[in-house]
Formats: structure tokens, sequence, C-alpha cells
């Protein structure tokens, strides 16, 4: 047809040309010629609807002046969207944005949209603007052809094929598919049965992806400078370009940035060690460092990156190569070390037995017929035939053993193969000889008689160890070093976000903490025993619920209850609930109380020293002990505990640093682990150097917990100011109130004496002294 032409390749056959030609021909209406012949998408298939932010306001952009060139093509542009009734005028905008043209390679010009401001209001998605319609459109008509044989991206499309013969195929294929939604193209950039073309600015061959020609034509044609004024332009435009060439060494330190930002929560949660040939971090850490490898280096600073060379490519070709040549294994086959167990046990009526044989290297065969004289079930004589073939097993010295049944129970309870009974014919002949012969007329093969069943036979020197595979522990373990993660999404979500705070050293779980940089991870087996080994162990006093979780806390273990577990083992705790009263009747002493002079200032001395006595008494337990043995762990406790007052041990302000428990040998704590005689030394040092700045602060801590306790006392007491000669009343004490009736205030009183800070004498109104001083607190006017 006149003035409708498409372009074609010029390496095709006649054959081929006239095939593409008739292909085209047939689907010339898939082609948009005109405006008019556009007429759109079926709003019923595809309609997109703006997300815009409800609190974004409409905006109305101030309009921009073009030169005579531009306007005439904005004219144009859109005379053709009104002709194709895409656009339509308005009178009253509620938004409006101004047009963007852009010139084309071909010399004329694109009109674009500026969506500046409507992308501001919008919310990110997968499909950005100018380019959401397009995108989603692609995407769901080409459903099933993208990847196949078909490549799209916005407007851009290159239809693949693996051969000449099917191209034709695949060109009719996509015609079908867009007339189907009425999607026309643009003859103007239509090229068909080409092998090579251009798709995204790229140059797309059999060879693979190549930079576009047509952007390097100014490099590819420049001449050779030939004066001293082109050389410098040529070094200057060097120079100018070398921000945008990157070299091999930054190439590498950018893809290394760019995998750390994408796969961020894993470089923060694991240490990630870097193989290449290049010496990367000898670059990244140069301290004359400029421009972006400097701001690279910085950002990749703060994740745990390991960098090591590669090993030889060679050795592992030769490891591949000797793979592929090596034999697969013969199934079945029995090695030097293995031995073949056969067992079969049977019941019936004449009795219950079982049937043994056992394949060893060298052609060694052994073979064992068992009766039992008691009754057994034919499950149980499987049981017994398993168990007596394992002990024939080891009485040979087999180390390899493979067992054999052709019960399903018994291979399903262990890791047994399960073989059909007509494999296990020689095992099933012995058992059933067993239970039908009676003893004395199998002479051919061992014979052996069982009394009583297995499981009733005594169990001695067998020792128990039960592991807490299945822990708190487990799931994130197996994240950190196998990447698995539970099939529930909520607990694998959980697990991904908190196991940033965990890290494995030497297939031990550490968390990240506070107080110290690695606390280890305990099980709630050993959570038990580091409380008891603390609480009321060798140096242990019984300490409080709250004191136990801090002194755990600082010798460097962590679970995820541990508050909780150690209040309540506290709480639990036999020595903590018994009483001093109970143990002195129980051992015949006879207990006398006398009161003090003056009850006020008793607390004060002995503050001291009633923790000691309380850690006495919950470790005296028995009539045996004796509190003098007992006093030194108690005080090794008291002093190896923070206190509340100073926020640090009594050990660590006299020799600068904190004693280690007993409960770290046992279980290893961090600074157990990564103990060095020289370090420590030279740390011990600097802790002398230090011992005056933490007994400082220690000090002002305990000024701070005073005032606070004196504060929190005095919002409490009514101010009460008496002078000499004023008449009040006094609390009365406990040896004056006869019963619940007495009265609580007795006097009056006058006052003689003012001795300060709340302090008076008092008389009584004959003249005569009342004994010692009394506090403000327990006094109170008297009217008369």
């Amino acid at each position: 047809m006149e003035g409708r032409n498409v372009k074609i390749g010029t390496s095709l056959t006649p054959e081929d040309e006239e095939k593409l030609v008739r292909v085209l021909k047939d689907n010339v209406s898939a082609f948009a010629w005109h405006s008019s012949d556009m007429p759109g998408i079926d709003p019923n298939f595809l309609c997109h609807k703006l997300a815009i932010d409800p609190s974004a306001k409409a905006v109305i952009q101030k309009r921009r002046k073009f030169g005579e060139e531009k306007r005439r093509a904005i004219a144009e542009e859109t005379q053709k969207l009104v002709m194709a009734g895409h656009v339509r005028e308005i009178q009253y905008p509620t938004w409006l944005a101004n047009v963007v043209m852009v010139r084309k390679s071909s010399g004329k010009w694109r009109m674009c949209t500026d969506f500046t401001d409507l992308n501001k209001a919008c919310p990110k998605d997968s499909y950005p603007l100018p380019n959401i319609d397009c995108l989603r459109l692609m995407d769901k008509v080409l459903v099933n052809q993208l990847g196949r044989n078909v490549e799209a991206y916005v407007d851009d499309m290159v239809v693949k094929s693996e051969s000449v013969s099917r191209h034709f195929g695949d060109l009719q294929e996509l015609f079908d598919t867009i007339g189907k939604y009425q999607l026309k193209l643009n003859p103007e950039k239509c090229s068909f049965g080409v092998q090579a073309g251009k798709f995204l600015g790229f140059l797309l061959t059999h060879r693979g992806i190549e930079a576009n020609p047509d952007n390097c034509s100014a490099i590819i044609n420049m001449r050779s400078p030939s004066t001293v004024k082109e050389v410098q332009q040529l070094t200057g435009r060097m120079a100018s370009l070398s921000r945008f060439l990157y070299q091999r060494i930054e190439k590498l330190a950018l893809a290394i940035l760019i995998t750390a930002t994408k796969l961020r929560h894993y470089f923060q949660s694991h240490e990630v060690v870097i193989r290449m040939d290049y010496p990367i971090r000898q670059v990244l850490q140069k301290p004359d460092l400029a421009g972006r490898m400097m701001k690279w280096s910085v950002e990749l600073s703060e994740f745990a990156i390991k960098y090591e060379p590669r090993g030889a490519i060679k050795a592992q070709a030769l490891a591949d190569f000797l793979i592929e040549l090596t034999p697969p294994a013969e199934e079945g086959a029995i090695t030097e070390t293995q031995w073949i167990l056969s067992v079969d046990g049977a019941s019936n009526l004449g009795g219950s037995g079982a049937g043994i044989v056992l394949e060893g290297p060298g052609g060694i065969l052994l073979e064992q017929s068992l009766r039992f004289e008691f009754r057994a079930s034919n499950n149980q004589a499987e049981y017994e035939a398993l168990l007596a073939g394992m002990s024939l097993a080891k009485e040979m010295g087999a180390t390899s053993l493979s067992a054999r049944s052709d019960s399903q129970l018994i291979t399903g309870q262990f890791s047994l193969n399960h073989v059909l009974r007509e494999q296990n014919l020689r095992a099933d002949l012995l058992s059933k000889l067993a239970s039908t012969k009676k003893p004395g007329a199998t002479q051919s093969v061992l014979r052996e008689t069982l009394t009583q069943p297995s499981i009733n036979e005594p169990q001695r020197n067998v020792l128990f160890i039960q592991e807490e595979l299945d822990s708190w522990m487990g799931p994130y373990i197996a994240y950190l070093t196998r990447w698995e993660l539970p099939e529930d999404k909520k607990e694998a979500s959980l697990i991904q976000r908190e196991s940033a705070r965990f890290v494995v050293i030497n297939e031990r779980l550490y968390r990240r903490g506070f107080s110290s940089p690695l606390l280890r991870c305990l099980t709630m087996s050993q959570a038990q025993r580091v409380m008891e080994e603390i609480h009321s162990g060798m140096c242990g006093s019984h300490i409080g619920g709250r004191a136990l979780v801090y002194k755990v806390a600082r010798a460097g273990y962590f679970w995820p209850s541990l508050r909780n577990d150690c209040v309540n083992w506290v709480q639990k705790c036999d020595g903590c609930q018994r009483h001093v009263h109970e143990f002195c009747r129980g051992v015949g002493i006879r207990m006398t109380f006398t009161s003090v002079e003056h009850p006020q200032s008793n607390g004060q001395a002995e503050s001291a020293n009633k923790i000691i006595l309380a850690g006495l008494k919950k470790r005296v337990q028995d009539s045996d002990a004796s509190w003098v043995e007992e006093l030194p762990r108690v005080l090794w406790s008291y002093h190896t505990t923070v206190h509340s007052s100073t926020r640090e041990t009594p050990f660590n302000l006299v020799y600068g640093t904190d004693a280690m428990i007993p409960i770290e040998i046992a279980k290893p704590s961090v600074r157990t682990i990564a103990f060095s005689e020289e370090e420590s030394d030279q740390g011990r040092r600097v802790d002398l150097d230090l011992i005056a700045e933490t007994r400082e602060r220690a000090r002002i801590n305990q000024v701070a917990a005073h005032r606070r306790a004196a504060f929190k006392y005095n919002t409490k007491v009514v101010p009460r100011d008496f002078v000499v000669g004023d008449l009040v009343l006094k609390r009365a004490q406990l040896t004056q109130m006869r019963n619940k009736l007495s009265p609580k205030w007795v006097g009056p009183y006058k006052i003689d004496d003012v001795v300060g800070k709340g302090a008076y004498r008092l008389r009584t109104l004959d003249g005569g002294m009342i004994p010692r001083t009394w506090n403000a607190a327990s006094l109170r006017f008297y009217y008369s």
C-alpha cells in the first residue's frame, strides 16, 4: 500500500522474506497509521485509579514559556491527542501540569507531562508514574509470552526466536494477542526479520548485549589530536569524563555496597565473608581515600565484612573433574567394615522364637536361633530378635551395622531397612524353626534360649543424657547457621527481626547485650544450674530475686525468662522459706528478745549487717552446720553482688574489677572463653588506674540514693515545731497499751529542751524528766 511501509531485515532469504511479508499483510490492521486508528484500550480490561494521598493538595503549575518551534510541536501533538479522543478541553482544572518537550533521535519532538507534583501526592508502588499504565498494560496483555518469546518494557517490545522458521509463528502469536486487546503498533518504530536490534538503549545480537554504536559514534569518529591545544582539550575531556568511568576496583566496591544495601538484614545479622582476587580491603581502608570511594568505605564500615583471597581455580576444576569421572557406588554393596544383620521373629501355639543371620566382611556368616521360654507376641518376638542380633554384632566387634527386617513396626521406629519376607527367608526359617522344634533338635546353627524378656533385665551403669534440642535457641541457631525458618510466617518474621541481636560463635549462641557486649544464651536446664549455683551454691547467700537477676546478667548469661525465673527460684527456695525461730526451736535454743534504748538509731547501725544475717539464716538449715563455716561464703556473695546504692560490687570498688564466680567455670561466659593471660595482666593495670573514677561514680550514686530516700521520707513527715514550754502528747509505747481500747497518745508533757533536728527533751508537769530524746514524729500538740 502506498504510504504504509515498514522496515524488514536484509539478511533474509527470498523464501523467508516472502513468508514475513505475508504475515505483515495479514496483520496490517495491527498498525496505527494515523491517530484515528487508535481506538484505545477497553476500560473494563485495564483501568488504573491513582491512589492519591487524601492530605495532598491539588497543584496547578504556572504556565511555562516555550520557543516558537516547541509551541508548534505542542499544538500538533495536542491536536493528535484530541482527534484520537485521549484528551479533551476543560474550563476549570483542579490539577494542571506543564508539558516537557524532548527531541527524538530522528529530529522530531516527544511531548511528555511533568509528573513531579503528582508523584509527590501518590504513594510509591512498583509502577511509578509516568509509565504506570504502560507497564501494567504490557504485563497483563503479554502475560503468556513474556520471557518465552517476547520481552517488553513500557512501549518497547522484542520478539525473540530460536530459529528463523519459528520466528513467523511467534510474530503471528504476538499479532493475535495485541489484536485481541486493540493494541496498535507504530510502524515507524518497527523492524522485522533482523538479527540485531536496539532495546532500551542497547544493541541486542546473537552474541549478547552490546553497546549502541550511535552512542559511541562521537568517540569512534573522533580524530587524533594534532596540535598542543587539541591535546589539552582531550586531556580536559578525559578528566571531566573520569568521574563517570569507574575503575575495576571501584566497580567491585560499588557491587559490594549495592549488595549490602539490598541485603541489609543479612549483613547486619551476620559476619559476611567476601572472597576475591583484588585487594579491596586495603583500598577501602586507605587513609587518603576521597570522593565516592571514601563515601562507600564509610557506608560499608557499619557491617562486619571479612575479606579473604579466593582459592585457586585449578584445584576446584580438578575436583570437579574427578567427581565427574568417579563411577557411582553400587547399591547394596558391602564395604570392608560393614555388617548386615537380618532378623525375624515368630510366635504361634507351639511357642515363640527368633532367627538371626549376621553377614560380615570376608564371607563371615553366623546363624542363630533363639527360643523363648516365656509367652511373647509376634511384635515382641521381632524386638527380641533385633536386640539379640545387635548384641551378637557387638560381640563380633562390628562398628557399622545395617539391619534388615520384614516388620514395618520395627523399621518405623529405628533407622532400619525394610525388606520383603521373600528377601528375608533365611532368618524367617530360623525363627519358625526355633518356635516349632524342641530344644536340642537344631544342632547345625547356634542355639540359645531366653528365659525372660530383655526389658526385665536390670539396667546397670546406664547414663541418660538429655539434650534440649528443641529449646528456645533452636530457631535462632537454625536461621543464623543454615538459613532455616519456621513454616509459620509470623514466627519466621519474628525470628528474622530478632536474629539481628544474636550471633553464633564457636557453635554457641550469644546475645548482644547492653550490660556486656555478648551474653551467653542458656537452655532451661543450664539456666537452673546457674541460678542454683549463684543463689545457694558454694558462694551463694540466698540473695533476693532482683539481686539474683542483676548478678546473673552481670556474669554474662541470658535466657528469655531470666527475670521471672530468678524471682520464682527465690520464692521456691527451701532455705529462703524457713524461719530462724523454727530452726532454734528444733535444736533446743531458747531465744530471749530485749528492747533497745534508742530504737530510732538502732536500724542505722545494723543496716550493714542485716543482709549478712539474713544470708546466714538461710545458709544454716541443719543442726550440724555452723554459722562460722558459712560466714565466708555469705561474705563472698555479699562482696560480689551489685548494691542498689552504689550500683557496683564492693569487690569492684576495692580491686577495680569484678570477681569471677564459680558458675563461670562450669558454664564458661564470654570473658572466661576469651581469657588471655597477657591481655588480662595489662587490663588489670588499666583497671587500677581507673579505680578512682569508679569509686567517685559509686560515691555519687550513693549520695543520690540517700537523697532519694530522704526525700521520700520527708514527703510523709508532717512538720511540727515546738518551743520550750509547749504542752505535747507523746505516742504510747507497746508496754503502755494494755488492750485495743488503750489510748495511743499519753501525756500531757512539757517541752524542756530543743536538741535540734526534730529532737526534744520532755518533762512531766510535776517537773520529772522523761528519759532520752523524742522525735517530733512521736509528738503532737496538746490543747487545753
